[in-house]
């Protein structure tokens, strides 16, 4: 199913157009992190495109890339993260899932640490 306008169409390319809401590249760290960038951190791994995040969503990233960016550096290893958020209303309104529960789909807990409510 298709993602189109700024949904990048594949997680490993490095042509990827720019996030909507800040007009930079999905490529661009998250906030004050030095590890974590924003295609990893939006990417719907099942669905095959991005989310667009809402401002609470935003805040919530970047808070938690800051604080992975300490795990990181304690461990001494990278760290990856395959499915960072779980909209439980994915915003790609080019993408045939928009509005539809990604949770729900991989039968991620209710009350998910993945979700912002």
């Amino acid at each position: 199913m298709g993602c189109g306008s700024w949904y990048a169409r594949n997680i490993s390319s490095t042509d990827f157009t720019k996030l909507s809401w800040t007009m930079k590249p999905l490529t661009s760290l998250i906030g004050n992190s030095k590890y974590f960038v924003w295609k990893e951190a939006l990417y719907q791994p099942s669905w095959a495109c991005f989310h667009e995040p809402s401002d609470l969503e935003i805040q919530n990233i970047t808070v938690m890339a800051e604080r992975l960016d300490r795990v990181r550096i304690f461990l001494k290893c990278p760290i990856n993260v395959s499915c960072w958020i779980r909209p439980t209303s994915l915003n790609n309104p080019a993408s045939a899932y928009h509005g539809q529960n990604y949770n729900a789909l991989v039968k991620g807990a209710p009350k998910s640490a993945h979700i912002v409510r």
